[in-house]
């Protein structure tokens, strides 16, 4: 039942139960893995009955009985399904159209869903798709889910039209919202894998959609200096993290890759960040101060050559940051090297360590975990970014939102 998201009946003469399924592949030459393998389609055929005088009798069973309580445990719904799919036609190698064509169009269509594609024509066109009274807003009722096929930056433009909504709170919480990876970072994508033991891959996530049993997950509301609001799900980082994202965009055509090679031109011409970081860890009492640096809080002033701060375990899909998050534990999971002794050397190792999580072992990588902070930079050579997109410099203020979607 895990395997199928689709159950059909035929009548080709004889009753035939057509039965769609994604199955994970099994190790080559019988060899074992604990690393999740990706998912295949094969579909199947039931041929219940042969007989003539059976024919009339097995029709019935199966419409009425066999086919919806199959498609309920397959898909939690017998209902056909609306499902709005955003598309960034730019993102990363500029494959999301053809993710869309020949991988995420025929799983939904599987799946009993009817398919409504808005490709995004400029930067900014999927918040104002989301937001109230624009020229290109949408009523995003109609839709039983939305899926975004592009990089993360494209679901945080969708998030940042419904944040400016009245009724966002209602719509998060009534509208379930899924990723398929099309960009470079793809960072929610490969989390939202990880929590369900799947193999990275639009399939897979495609695949969890398809299944339609979303989880609840958690958001953040980020505050600039200006008073501007933005709601996140995946990071932020300040510093070197973020000079390597941002500044690479010139090698997006490299794709996951161009953070590699950017990585290692930063770290030959190193530059010093110096912060003030105040944060509310997940053991402050109650009467805690709602205001950052009042009492409950602690402070850190220092220089930080890595400041990340992740609601996810993966930043991206070949950065696994934050092994000690889940997408529902209501923290901020922030990684930090700081000091001004810290080499190059140190830097590099941690840097090649968030490929597999091993970073958290390192003496000179300290994990601070909070429900709410605070950054105030102190010097003006670095960029903030959030879910991969560069917004206004200077001090932010972050707190959690516990399973807001």
């Amino acid at each position: 039942i895990d395997d199928i998201i689709r159950c059909d009946f035929i009548d080709e003469g004889v009753s035939i139960l057509l039965i769609h399924t994604y199955v994970q592949n099994k190790p080559r030459c019988g060899k074992s893995s604990n690393i999740p393998l990706p998912r295949s389609y094969i579909q199947h055929k039931l041929y219940l009955s042969s007989a003539e005088a059976d024919l009339d009798s097995d029709k019935s069973l199966i419409q009425t009985n066999l086919l919806p309580a199959l498609r309920i445990l397959a898909t939690n719904t017998d209902q056909l399904r609306n499902i709005l799919v955003v598309i960034n036609p730019f993102s990363g190698k500029k494959l999301s159209t053809k993710i869309y064509n020949e991988i995420v169009k025929p799983m939904l269509l599987q799946s009993n869903a009817t398919v409504t594609a808005l490709v995004t024509t400029r930067a900014g066109h999927a918040s104002d798709a989301f937001s109230v009274g624009t020229p290109d807003s949408i009523d995003p009722y109609v839709y039983d889910g939305v899926v975004a096929i592009g990089g993360d930056g494209l679901l945080f433009e969708i998030m940042q039209g419904v944040n400016s909504r009245p009724d966002a709170d209602g719509l998060l919480s009534q509208l379930p919202f899924g990723i398929i990876p099309g960009g470079s970072g793809n960072g929610l994508a490969a989390s939202v894998c990880k929590a369900r033991g799947e193999a990275d891959g639009a399939t897979q996530n495609c695949y969890a959609i398809c299944k339609n049993a979303p989880k609840p997950a958690d958001l953040s509301t980020y505050t600039t200096k200006s008073g501007k609001e933005y709601t996140s799900f995946l990071s932020l980082s300040w510093g070197i993290v973020a000079d390597v994202d941002l500044e690479s965009d010139r090698l997006r055509a490299l794709g996951s890759m161009r953070f590699d090679v950017y990585a290692v031109w930063r770290m030959i011409s190193l530059r010093k960040y110096r912060a003030r970081l105040m944060y509310l860890p997940p053991d402050a009492p109650s009467s805690a101060s709602s205001e950052p640096g009042g009492e409950g809080w602690k402070v850190i002033e220092d220089t930080f050559q890595c400041f990340w701060a992740l609601q996810t375990t993966h930043a991206a899909i070949n950065m696994y940051t934050s092994p000690g998050s889940s997408m529902h534990d209501g923290l901020f999971h922030i990684n930090v090297v700081r000091g001004s002794d810290r080499s190059r050397y140190q830097l590099l190792t941690s840097f090649l360590a968030f490929e597999d999580g091993s970073h958290i072992e390192q003496e000179h990588v300290e994990i601070i975990k909070c429900r709410a902070y605070k950054l105030v930079p102190l010097t003006d050579n670095t960029h903030v970014d959030l879910d991969g997109e560069e917004v206004e410099y200077g001090e932010i203020e972050a707190r959690m939102r516990e399973g807001a979607w």
